[in-house]
């Protein structure tokens, strides 16, 4: 299987991310509002989706990790998750990215294969052991198809 990434590739801004996991304190989640839609059209139907996440200045402790989580639109409701860190399944993708313990801004990638042709949400679990920066909080993501030659 081979990825096609063009070089115009679209990095898409989540716009509800930043007030929502700024001050995320450690083992709280946040769901975004923003959606990602891979059900149809030319700018959809990924393969795999690719989210970045930028988190201003904190010091997380040493194995510290953040986890995201693409919650699947299933009969028109999202899948919701409130006490547990989901088990991650072909319907759940799920992906966690160590940081390291030093002070300072981050940056957190995660790719999530494969993934269905439904609308998603991101979910964000702060496990970093110390709470979000208060501001310089941002996400995109972005979609990759499979070649087709």
């Amino acid at each position: 299987m081979t990825l096609f990434v063009s070089s115009g590739i679209t990095w898409n801004t989540i716009t509800t991310i930043g007030s929502g996991i700024n001050s995320l304190a450690n083992g709280s989640r946040h769901t975004m509002t923003d959606t990602i839609d891979n059900t149809s059209g030319t700018t959809a139907r990924w393969k795999t989706i690719l989210l970045k996440l930028n988190l201003g200045s904190f010091t997380p402790t040493a194995n510290g990790v953040v986890e995201a989580y693409l919650l699947p639109q299933v009969d028109g409701e999202y899948v919701t998750i409130t006490s547990i860190t989901p088990i991650m399944s072909l319907m759940l993708p799920g992906a966690h990215c160590p940081l390291d313990a030093a002070s300072g801004a981050k940056v957190a990638a995660f790719a999530f294969e494969p993934v269905q042709p439904v609308v998603y949400k991101v979910m964000i679990v702060n496990s970093t052991g110390a709470s979000f920066a208060a501001s310089g909080n941002s996400a995109k993501w972005a979609g990759l198809a499979l070649e087709t030659r």
